[in-house]
């Protein structure tokens, strides 16, 4: 781009001067036909003008717009409102050459564009030239550009040129509120949900969260998450935000943002674990000897996600009497079961995830419909995991409530998140359960629903009171009428607005691409929640 600039130092009109610049492009680098490479360079710079253009808010002279274009890439922020393009992180700035070319920007009529000013402002703050940084950032703030404020706020928080003060950071980033940015929405949000250099307002804070959500700010959910749980001890529904607080973890995960710590946290609230060390069972139960039959078969020996009652009703020799119910797939099961006891401490249901994997730590369960697209957390308790060690096998054990158990029997997939001893950083495990194509051709394969369903009777005639819970949404019910609603239509469906011809098991088996056209929109759980929210915050006032 350095020698687009340079070739043309003055030009006609603005589109022979553009025609003129993909020429001297093409003829420098490009194979193949001239006219076809000019062609396509041309429609190139064209959309980076128009997209600066419309970032600005100006008509630009075509080597300010293509400049700004680089300057922007180079330096301008990726939560800034007013940036082209994608911005760059902090990290990533190589601040001599953002500085070179975000200066040639300046100065070639961009002294009074907020989004130059702004990116020069991070590439000297890169640069630790601070006092620079610092100037650019309040020419940025004269020509009122909102990402400004939130630069400003920044050096009050940092103490860079300035001396550090938060209050100060706290008002500049308000007036970026104010004006609509929405990272500076979601640090209000956070500020006056902990009480950082104001009073703790929960009003505000469920303000300020909906505002940055209204903006399509999927990372906002996390400040509401943080909000409903500091609401928890003022409360009289302290569970509701528990639950509604987990729920919007969720959705800000999906967003980018790290929650598993969070969502663990409030795991162990909702599901204090009462897994008793009395309760040596448990490693009895893992540890029986002999293939386990059932029709006939091992269970063990069985193909992948073939789900199978394995007992009705098993005791030990402490008088625990258990149901219980297994899969495997890849080697690796996963076993449900309800144990009753004369000490109802002990009595409840437990799951075992045995692997083939060395697990090191066991973060989280959860369980998917991909036709949905929802994701469910299992409430196991993580923190009191129980690990029977076998030579190459790692075996995790905790306790469930009975609403995990109907998750189980209704998702499409469990997934498991863990350490891995062998390389850093944490893995994921998936595990089929309703899954579109899994039960295929298989007359021996029974789902999930059909098992656990089986096995929650069995549950009841141990104890009637093991299986009492409210009403949750069918995860994977949503399969099977989809795919009555396809076989009635013949063996094809054809998609909507799509054109596209496809057998019903394609449809299904695709459905984690294409579940907006077959399903409720993820856009319609979201906006379920936020009534909930707001149904219970107006009722907690």
């Amino acid at each position: 781009m350095a020698l687009t600039l340079s070739v043309l130092a003055q030009g006609n009109s603005r589109k022979q001067a553009v025609q003129k610049m993909a020429s001297a492009m093409a003829a420098n680098g490009a194979s193949g036909t001239n006219g076809a490479n000019e062609t396509i360079t041309f429609n190139m710079l064209m959309t980076r003008i128009k997209g600066v253009e419309k970032a600005v808010g100006e008509k630009l002279e075509y080597r300010l717009a293509l400049q700004i274009a680089l300057c922007a890439e180079m330096a301008a922020h990726p939560n800034d409102p007013g940036t082209f393009g994608d911005g760059i992180d902090f990290s990533k700035i190589e601040a001599k050459t953002a500085i070179q070319t975000c200066g040639m920007a300046y100065n070639l009529g961009g002294d009074k564009i907020g989004l130059v000013l702004a990116s020069l402002s991070r590439a000297f703050n890169k640069a630790e030239k601070y006092d620079s940084s610092f100037d650019f950032t309040n020419q940025a703030v004269a020509v009122d550009y909102p990402y400004g404020y939130v630069l400003v706020g920044q050096h009050y928080f940092y103490g860079d040129s300035i001396k550090k003060d938060l209050a100060e950071q706290f008002r500049w980033y308000k007036k970026a509120a104010e004006k609509g940015v929405s990272s500076a929405m979601r640090s209000m949000a956070s500020d006056y949900t902990k009480g950082i250099s104001t009073a703790v307002n929960h009003d505000q804070a469920y303000y300020w969260s909906l505002q940055a959500i209204e903006k399509d700010d999927g990372k906002a959910l996390y400040q509401l998450g943080q909000l409903l749980e500091g609401k928890v001890t003022a409360s009289n529904e302290p569970r509701k935000l528990l639950v509604l607080a987990k729920q919007a973890y969720e959705v800000a995960a999906k967003n980018g943002v790290s929650v598993a710590k969070d969502i663990d946290k409030i795991n162990t609230k909702l599901y204090p674990n009462r897994f008793s060390a009395k309760t040596t069972q448990a490693s009895e139960f893992i540890k029986r000897s002999g293939p386990i039959m059932a029709n006939g078969h091992d269970v063990s020996r069985q193909e992948d996600s073939n789900w199978y009652l394995v007992q009705k009703k098993q005791s030990d020799q402490h008088g625990y009497s258990f149901a219980y119910a297994r899969t495997t797939h890849d080697n690796n099961t996963l076993t449900i079961w309800y144990q009753h006891a004369a000490n109802i401490n002990d009595s409840g249901w437990y799951t075992t995830f045995r692997s083939y994997v060395n697990l090191k730590d066991l973060k989280s369960m959860s369980v998917t419909s991909v036709i949905s697209g929802k994701t469910e957390h299992l409430g196991l308790n993580l923190s009191d995991v129980k690990r029977v060690p076998e030579m190459f096998v790692s075996i995790k054990s905790g306790r469930l409530t009975f609403r995990d158990v109907l998750l189980l029997s209704r998702g499409e997939l469990v997934k498991m998140q863990y350490s891995n001893t062998d390389r850093p950083g944490t893995s994921t495990y998936t595990m089929r359960l309703n899954h579109a194509d899994t039960y295929k051709g298989n007359h021996k394969s029974q789902s999930a629903k059909t098992v656990i369903s089986q096995l929650i009777k069995a549950a009841r005639k141990l104890n009637k009171s093991c299986c009492a819970a409210p009403n949750i949404e069918p995860l994977s019910d949503r399969y099977a009428n989809l795919y009555k609603v396809c076989k009635e239509k013949a063996n094809d469906y054809l998609i909507k607005n799509e054109g596209i011809l496809q057998k019903c098991d394609e449809v299904l088996k695709n459905s984690k691409d294409n579940y907006r056209l077959i399903s409720t929109p993820h856009k319609a759980n979201l906006e379920r929640l936020l009534f909930e929210i707001d149904t219970l915050m107006k009722r907690n006032r």
